[in-house]
């Protein structure tokens, strides 16, 4: 009743399908890996710009508060010209806070391409299965 497991077509059979799966996996973890590093560098060039833009429009800024201020010190508008740059920067503020939020929200897939392969890899397999 069991000879068909004693069987070499059988076996050859079963190491084929292994084999194949073995090199499936592996595949699919070469592109994860590959989609992995692309992330991370994107990540890491993303923060070095973050930092360089934000800390040079620090300094701009604070440069250009104190020349408006300085022309304005000796006049009465002083407080209001004082006033008009804090609600100039909150807004600015607020707009660059509203857009980061939009682009975090709108934020490509990661490993779009190994979720795709993956996907078709299930569906094959359902395919089998039928």
């Amino acid at each position: 009743m069991w000879q068909w497991l004693n069987s070499a077509g059988w076996l050859k059979g079963l190491r084929g399908v292994a084999h194949h799966a073995v090199a499936l996996l592996q595949t699919r973890l070469e592109l994860f890996s590959i989609e992995l590093q692309i992330e991370r560098q994107r990540l890491i060039i993303a923060l070095i710009l973050v930092a360089g833009t934000s800390l040079f429009s620090v300094f701009a800024l604070f440069v250009f508060t104190f020349l408006i201020i300085e022309i304005s010190w000796e006049t009465e508008w002083r407080r209001h010209t004082i006033l008009l740059l804090f609600f100039i920067y909150l807004l600015t503020a607020g707009g660059f806070a509203f857009t980061l939020a939009r682009m975090l929200s709108r934020a490509h897939r990661p490993f779009a391409g190994t979720l795709a392969e993956l996907r078709k890899d299930r569906e094959a397999l359902k395919v089998l299965n039928k």
